[in-house]
């Protein structure tokens, strides 16, 4: 890009974010504005499921990794029913505010919300501003028709919905082999349990809307050069909806797609990788810290210094104390919850599909341009060991919903094996 392109690709990003920021208060703003009575009752009625979860909130016992996230989701909920007369609604917004009951040395957002549904009393209040909390223009309005298992029984449809669409629109294109990429990808999602997850969901939505509209639209995308737009606003989007889960899938998987649908030289595909991993940095980080320029100007708050504070810790050095013997430690921790019967089954028929497609195809890897292609596409797997290098201290702590990133490796080896050039 000359620069004169570059300054102006600069200015649109700033006035999407800003414009994106400002929308996001305004939508917030007005969900806030919702009667909370019957989100009330709902969240009353899904305390028995929720006290069911407290201790450890595992769907399968042994998978670390199917977690219902009861932790995360009780605060969900609390923020959906919250009210404080003494804070305005842009207030709320921006910090949101919840109470907390005295219940040991850190946070108890279970019991916490428990006792503020039984009506007990709770001097402390606490706010959790470095988030958007844009999943809340979606759970208020839920929680205002239904309570949380119902919720989760409509999450369970959706979720297996976009798979379904995902591979019914790949082998729509002709591209049945991406569509087995990503079918065989979804099992290390944890898919068996993420239904259960207001929190750990969100990720897979925003990955399987992106990856479903490269499907759909991507010939009109390349046309009107709208991509790099398109992963500025996924970026965007998942700052706004998703606690700090497992981001990274909302680029690597789409991208991937956008890859193996381009016919076009390793070049221009490893130009592709830059260009569109930028954008969706410039749209993740510029929306959330959107987010704590916009609390700390419109209200009196220091939320910019506690959230820089809690990047370094989270971009901290593993318990190990050495970045590179982290990373090691990091990794293999995520790896480790695949270490069990029903993926080493599942591993081995993808080996083996793997194998048989490379002996029946050899002329496809004779073409040494053809070669380099399906290298680049391979590269993006490395996006997942970045992020353990780079968030060692949150994919170490949390490494039963990070590991969720091991399947960008599993849908990148699939498609980059698989694909096949012009």
């Amino acid at each position: 890009m000359k620069p004169k392109e570059i300054f102006s690709r600069i200015w649109k990003n700033i006035l999407y974010i800003i414009l994106g920021g400002g929308i996001g208060v305004l939508l917030l703003m007005l969900v806030f504005q919702l009667p909370t009575d019957k989100m009330y009752v709902h969240v009353y009625q899904s305390l028995p499921t929720l006290e069911n979860e407290f201790e450890g909130g595992i769907v399968v016992d042994g998978y670390q990794a199917s977690l219902t996230g009861n932790f995360t989701d009780c605060l969900m909920l609390f923020y959906s029913i919250y009210e404080n007369p003494k804070h305005s609604t842009l207030e709320q917004v921006m910090h949101m505010y919840r109470t907390e009951s005295s219940i040991g040395d850190g946070w108890a957002p279970g019991e916490s919300l428990r006792d503020y549904c039984n009506g007990v009393e709770q001097s402390k209040e606490l706010s959790y501003g470095r988030y958007w909390h844009g999943y809340l223009i979606l759970l208020k309005p839920l929680l205002m028709i239904t309570n949380l298992n119902s919720i989760r029984m409509m999450m369970s449809v959706t979720q297996l919905f976009l798979v379904g669409l995902i591979i019914y629109f790949a082998t729509k294109r002709g591209n049945g082999k991406l569509a087995l990429a990503f079918l065989a990808a979804v099992p290390f999602f944890y898919f068996v349990s993420m239904f259960t997850s207001l929190s750990l969901s969100i990720c897979f939505y925003i990955m399987a809307v992106a990856v479903l509209s490269s499907l759909c639209f991507h010939e009109r995308f390349k046309e009107k050069n709208r991509y790099l737009q398109f992963f500025l606003i996924i970026g965007m989007s998942v700052a706004y909806f998703d606690f700090l889960t497992y981001p990274l899938v909302t680029l690597a998987f789409p991208m991937i797609v956008v890859l193996y649908l381009d016919k076009e030289e390793w070049k221009t595909k490893l130009q592709k990788i830059f260009g569109y991993g930028i954008q969706w940095g410039v749209g993740y980080i510029g929306l959330w810290s959107a987010k704590w320029i916009f609390s700390d100007l419109l209200t009196d708050s220091n939320i910019i210094r506690d959230a820089v504070s809690t990047v370094f810790e989270r971009t901290g050095t593993a318990s190990s104390g050495n970045k590179i013997t982290g990373l090691f430690l990091v990794f293999s921790r995520n790896l480790e919850v695949y270490f069990n019967w029903s993926f080493y089954i599942l591993t081995l028929f993808v080996i083996i599909f793997l194998v048989y497609h490379i002996v029946k195809n050899k002329k496809l890897y004779t073409n040494l341009e053809s070669i380099k292609e399906r290298f680049v596409i391979l590269s993006v797997a490395l996006f997942t060991i970045i992020w353990y290098f780079v968030t060692q201290n949150h994919s170490e702590e949390h490494y039963m919903f990070t590991c969720k990133n091991i399947a960008i490796i599993v849908f990148a080896v699939i498609c980059a094996v698989t694909y096949e050039s012009e």
